[in-house]
C-alpha cells in the first residue's frame, strides 16, 4: 500500500463515507428499515434480496446511513452493477478491485507472497489492508457477479474481524453465516378499499405513487374520482417501487384513467425514466431484461412457460406445463428453485410468500460455485417443502409459484418470440381440465372442504383454460370444463360466472354443427344445457331457463336422456327441480324431483337420494305436510351425514329448523342453526353463514331473548354486507324489524321494514312483500291508525294471493281483522279470525304459542267490542269460509287489486305450468327462509 512520502504536506482527513445523499424521501419503508437495522446489528453479513426494482438499494442505503455512526472507520458503498458482466475467471479480481477503488486503497506493487507463503489474491490484499478496522461495507447489485462476491465476502469476514457487510442482490450469496431478508413490494390497496380515498391513501404503494406523481404534476391529488384508478395502478404494478415511479411520471400527460387503460402495454407505457438513473432502471423492460440475461437457457424456458398461468401454479402444474421439447418434468423443480432464488418467481405457502418478513431469521448454508452451476441449492422460499409440494399437488397444500404481473407479461412476450405459445397453452388447458374432472366427484362428500380450497386456488387458471378453449373453438374441452366446474360455481355462489361460462361453451358447441358432432359432444352439450337452465332460474331468468332446458317438443326430462352417464342425467333433472323450487315453481319442481328420485333409486346414488329428499322436504314445508317434511328432511340429513357432505347437511338445516320452530321446539331449531353456522364457516360459505345467523336470531326472537336476537341479526347483516350479499342483508334487516316490533320499538321496526319493502318491491318478490306488509299493518294497528292498517293489510292480501301460500293468506286475514276492529267492524273482524284459523288448520300449521302475540292481541280487542255469543257466532261463520270468501264479504278492497293467481279453496298452491310452457319469469327467492310466512 502507498504510505505518505516523508516531507509531504499533511493530507486532508479521509472522509468516513461515500454514501450518496438521498434525493427523495424513502416512503413506505418505516417498519422495514427498523427490521433491517435490527437484523444487521445482530449479524456480520445481511443480504437484502428481491426482484429488480423492489427497492433493495434504497433500503440498504437508508439503513447504512443510519447505522454509520456505529462504525468509526465509516460506511462505504460499492456499486457493482456499473462493473458490467465479467468473465467468471476474472470476476473475483474485478470485485475486489471495485471494493478497493471505493475505499481509496491503492496497490503499488505486484502481488507478493502472503504470510502463509502462498501467492496472494486481490481478496487477500484487501483483507490485509482492512485489518481490524471497524467498517460497514455495502455491496450493491451483486446478482451478475454473485459467485465472486460470495468468495470475497467469505475471505473478508474470516480475516477482517471489524468488517460488517450489507449486500443487495436478486439472490442470496449462499455463504456460511449469511442472514437473508427478502425485501417485499410495497403494500397495495385491496379491491374493497377502492371506493374510499382515505382507505386507498393508507397503502404505502399509493403514498409513493402520489409523492412521485405530485412531483411530476404539481396539481395532482387523490380524490373520489381517481382513487379507484390509482389503486388499480398500484395493484397491477405489484407495489414495485421502480414501476410505480415510472408510472407516476406519466400522470401529467395521461391522467390516471388513461394510465390504467394502457397498463396492458406496460413496457411501452413505462419506457421513459429519469436520465440520471442507471440504464437498467430507466425503463420497466430494461429492469427485467437485466434479470433475464443472467438466466441459463433452461431457466429461461421455465420462466417464459410459467407465464401462461394465472395467479400462480403448483409444482405439479409447473412440471406438466413447463416440461417438453427437451426439458424433462423432473428437471423443473430445481429450475424453479433457481428462479425463486433469483427473485423472478415468488413461492407462496399457506398464504405466505418467500418474501415474508418471517423469513428474516434464516441463514443460508455453505455453497460453492459448482453448487450454483448445477442448480442444486434450495431457494430460500422453496427449500424444505419441495417434496411436500409435489406430494400435496392434489391435496390443496404445498407451495405455489407465481410471477409478478410485469414479469408474467415479459414472459408472455418471450414465449411468443420462442414460438411456443400454442403448445404451452394447450398443455396448460389439458392440465386444468384434468384437474377439474379429477376434483369434481369429491365436491360431494367428506373431502368437500379440501377440494373446494383446491379449486379456489386455481380459479384464475381454470378461467384462463376455459377462455383458451373457447378462443380456439375446442368445443369438447370447453364443455368438459364447464360441466366439471358447474357444481363448484354453485357451491361458491358464483351464479353469474356459471351462466356466462356455460353460454360461452355452448356457443362453441353450436358452431361445431350437428353433422360433425360426436356422441361425446352431444352428451356434454346436453349436460351443459341442463346446468345452464338451472343457473338461469337461480339468477332470475325463468323464461330463459325454459328455452334452454327444452328442444322443440322435448322437455328437460327427455333431453336429460342425451347425457351418456345416467347418474349425471338424474342429477341434471334434480338441479333444475331444485332451482325451480327456489323460485316458487312448485309443480314443475315436483315433477323433475320425482323423476330424478326414481333414477337415483335405480342407480343407488345415495348423494342424489339425499339431495332429492331434501327438496321434497322443502316442498312438503310449502304444502304444510309436516309428516312428509319430517320424514324426508330427517332421511336426507342422515344420508348427507353418512356421506360426510357438509353442504348437504347445511341444506337440510332450513326445513328441519323450520319444522322445529313451527312445532315450538326452539331449542332444537337453535342447535340446528348452530351446527349450520359451524359448517358454513368451515366451508367458507359466507352467505350461508349469514343465513344461519339469521336463523339463530329468529329463534332468539321467538324465545324472547331480544338482545341476543339483535346481536345475531346485526352480525349477519355485517357479514352479508362484507360479501356483497344483498339478500342476506335483507333477511337480517327483516329480523331486526320483527324483533324491534316485539320489543315495542315501533319507529325502529317501521324504519327497517320500509327499507326492506322497497327492495322486495323492486325484486317483485311477493312472499316477502306479503310478510313485510303484514308487519307494517300490525305497526299501524298498534298505533291505533285503522285507515293505514287497512291499506297496508289490503296490499299484503294482494301479495299473499299472488304467492298462493295459505299461511300468507291467513296472516293477511289476521292483520285485516285487527284493522276492522279499529274501524268499528268487530263482527267482520271475528269472521276474518275464524277464516284464518280454518286456513291454518287446512295445512296443519297452527301458530305456535310464541307466534300468537298478534292474533291474541287482535282477538282480545274484538272480544272487548262484542258480547261472547255474537263473537262465537261470527267466528263460526268465518270457520266455514275460504280466505277469498271471507275477505270479499267482510273486507272489500278500497280499490281493485291487481290480477292475482287463482287460489284453490283447499289452500294448496295454484297450478303452475309444466316446464316448457310459456309463463312469466318467476323471481328468485332471496334466500330460503328470508321471509317465511307464519
Amino acid at each position: 500500500m502507498s504510505p505518505t512520502p516523508p516531507g509531504s504536506p499533511p493530507l486532508a482527513p479521509r472522509p468516513r463515507t461515500n454514501l450518496p445523499a438521498p434525493l427523495t424521501e424513502l416512503i413506505g419503508r418505516e417498519s422495514a428499515l427498523t427490521e433491517v437495522k435490527s437484523l444487521f446489528r445482530a449479524a456480520r453479513e445481511l443480504t437484502l434480496t428481491g426482484a429488480g426494482g423492489v427497492g433493495k438499494t434504497r433500503l440498504a442505503l437508508a439503513a447504512a446511513g443510519q447505522l454509520a455512526g456505529d462504525f468509526p472507520d465509516g460506511a462505504w458503498l460499492v456499486e457493482l452493477a456499473a462493473r458490467g458482466r465479467t468473465e467468471p475467471a476474472d470476476a473475483p479480481h474485478a470485485v475486489a478491485e471495485a471494493v478497493m477503488t471505493a475505499l481509496g486503497i491503492r496497490e503499488e506493487s505486484a502481488p507478493g507472497p502472503t504470510t502463509a507463503g502462498a501467492r496472494s489474491t486481490p481478496a487477500d490484499r484487501l483483507a490485509e489492508a482492512l485489518g481490524d478496522q471497524r467498517m460497514l461495507l455495502v455491496l450493491d447489485n451483486c446478482e451478475h457477479v454473485i459467485d465472486a462476491v460470495a468468495e470475497l465476502a467469505t475471505v473478508l469476514l474470516r480475516r477482517a474481524a471489524g468488517l460488517r457487510l450489507l449486500v443487495t442482490s436478486q439472490e442470496p450469496l449462499g455463504i456460511h453465516g449469511e442472514t437473508i431478508w427478502p425485501v417485499p413490494p410495497l403494500d397495495v390497496p385491496g379491491p374493497e378499499d377502492e371506493a374510499d380515498p382515505e382507505d386507498v391513501a393508507r397503502s404505502s404503494a399509493v403514498r409513493l405513487f402520489l409523492a412521485r406523481a405530485t412531483a411530476a404534476a404539481p396539481g395532482f391529488a387523490l380524490d373520489a374520482d381517481n382513487a379507484r384508478d390509482v389503486a388499480t395502478v398500484c395493484r397491477r404494478l405489484d407495489g414495485i417501487p421502480l414501476a410505480l415511479e415510472l408510472a407516476a411520471t406519466r400522470v401529467r400527460a395521461l391522467g390516471t384513467r388513461e394510465l390504467v387503460a394502457r397498463l396492458d402495454d406496460r413496457f411501452r407505457l413505462l419506457a421513459t425514466g429519469h436520465r440520471g438513473a442507471p440504464p437498467r432502471q430507466r425503463t420497466l423492460r430494461a429492469m427485467i431484461d437485466w434479470s433475464w440475461e443472467l438466466l441459463t437457457p433452461p431457466e429461461r424456458v421455465v420462466l417464459r412457460r410459467l407465464a401462461v398461468h394465472s395467479d400462480g401454479c403448483t409444482l405439479r402444474a409447473a412440471e406438466e406445463v413447463c416440461a417438453g421439447e427437451g426439458l424433462r418434468p423432473e428437471d423443473v423443480l430445481d429450475l424453479l428453485a433457481r428462479l425463486v432464488d433469483r427473485s423472478l418467481v415468488v413461492a407462496v405457502d399457506s398464504g405466505r410468500t418467500s418474501s415474508d418478513h418471517a423469513s428474516s431469521d434464516r441463514t443460508s448454508s455453505d455453497r460453492t460455485s459448482s453448487d450454483r452451476t448445477s442448480g442444486d441449492h434450495a431457494s430460500s422460499g422453496a427449500s424444505s417443502d419441495r417434496t411436500n409440494s409435489a406430494e400435496s399437488a392434489d391435496r390443496g397444500g404445498g407451495l405455489r409459484y407465481r410471477l409478478l404481473e410485469s414479469v408474467a407479461e415479459y414472459g408472455t412476450s418471450r414465449l411468443h418470440e420462442a414460438g411456443e405459445t400454442a403448445r404451452v397453452r394447450r398443455r396448460h388447458r389439458d392440465h386444468y381440465i384434468a384437474l377439474a374432472e379429477r376434483t369434481a366427484p369429491h365436491l360431494r362428500g367428506h373431502d368437500q372442504r379440501r377440494r373446494l380450497r383446491i379449486l379456489d386456488a386455481e380459479a384464475a387458471n381454470l378461467r384462463r383454460a376455459l377462455d383458451d378453449a373457447v378462443r380456439e373453438g375446442a368445443a369438447h374441452d370447453a364443455l368438459r370444463l364447464v360441466n366439471s366446474l358447474a357444481w363448484y360455481w354453485f357451491l361458491r355462489g358464483r351464479l353469474r360466472e356459471a351462466v356466462r361460462s356455460l353460454e360461452a361453451a355452448l356457443a362453441v358447441a353450436r358452431d361445431v354443427g350437428p353433422a360433425a358432432t360426436p356422441e361425446t359432444v352431444v352428451s356434454a352439450r346436453a349436460q351443459a344445457r341442463a346446468w345452464q337452465a338451472g343457473f338461469a332460474v337461480l339468477v332470475g331468468d325463468g323464461a330463459g331457463a325454459d328455452a334452454r332446458a327444452t328442444d322443440g317438443n322435448r322437455g328437460p326430462v327427455e333431453l336429460s336422456k342425451d347425457i351418456a352417464d345416467r347418474r349425471d342425467g338424474a342429477r341434471a333433472q334434480w338441479f333444475l327441480g331444485f332451482a325451480l323450487f327456489g323460485v316458487g315453481d312448485q309443480a314443475a319442481s315436483e315433477e323433475l324431483i320425482e323423476h330424478a328420485l326414481d333414477g337415483f333409486r335405480v342407480l343407488g346414488d345415495r348423494w342424489g337420494l339425499a339431495a332429492a329428499l331434501c327438496v321434497r322436504a322443502n316442498q312438503a314445508h310449502v304444502r304444510g305436510d309436516l309428516d312428509a317434511l319430517a320424514r324426508d328432511g330427517r332421511r336426507s340429513a342422515d344420508l348427507f351425514t353418512e356421506l360426510g357432505d357438509w353442504w348437504g347437511q347445511l341444506l337440510t338445516v332450513e326445513p328441519l329448523a323450520g319444522l322445529a320452530q313451527m312445532t315450538g321446539d326452539y331449542a332444537r331449531a337453535a342447535r340446528l342453526h348452530e351446527d349450520g353456522l359451524r359448517m358454513a364457516e368451515e366451508l367458507g360459505l359466507w352467505p350461508e353463514a349469514a343465513d344461519q345467523l339469521c336463523g339463530l336470531g329468529s329463534t332468539a326472537t321467538l324465545t324472547g331473548d331480544h338482545d341476543a336476537a339483535r346481536r345475531f341479526h346485526e352480525r349477519a347483516m355485517r357479514l352479508a354486507a362484507e360479501h356483497s350479499f344483498k339478500p342476506g342483508v335483507i333477511r337480517a334487516e327483516v329480523g331486526l324489524g320483527l324483533g324491534a316490533r316485539r320489543e315495542g320499538r315501533l319507529d325502529a321496526a317501521e324504519s327497517h321494514l320500509r327499507h326492506v319493502l322497497k327492495w322486495l318491491s323492486r325484486m317483485a318478490f311477493e312472499p316477502g312483500r306479503a310478510l313485510v306488509l303484514a308487519e307494517l299493518g300490525f305497526i299501524a294497528e298498534q298505533r291505533g291508525d285503522g285507515a293505514e292498517a287497512t291499506r297496508l293489510h289490503e296490499e299484503g292480501w294482494a301479495a299473499a294471493r299472488n304467492t298462493g301460500d295459505t299461511r300468507a293468506l291467513a296472516l293477511a286475514l289476521e292483520g285485516m281483522a285487527g284493522a276492522r276492529a279499529l274501524t268499528g267492524r268487530p263482527e267482520s273482524a271475528a269472521v276474518l279470525l275464524g277464516a284464518a284459523h280454518t286456513a291454518r288448520q287446512s295445512v296443519r300449521m297452527p301458530l305456535p304459542p310464541a307466534e300468537r302475540g298478534d292474533v291474541d292481541r287482535v282477538t282480545a280487542a274484538v272480544r272487548g267490542r262484542l258480547d261472547e255469543a255474537t263473537y262465537a257466532a261470527a267466528y263460526r261463520r268465518g270457520r266455514a269460509l275460504t280466505p277469498e270468501e271471507a275477505m270479499s264479504a267482510h273486507a272489500p278492497p278500497l280499490r281493485p287489486p291487481p290480477s292475482p293467481a287463482p287460489t284453490p279453496s283447499n289452500g294448496s298452491s295454484p297450478r303452475t305450468p309444466t316446464p316448457g310452457t310459456p309463463r312469466p319469469p318467476p323471481r328468485p327467492c332471496p334466500r330460503p327462509g328470508c321471509c317465511r310466512p307464519r
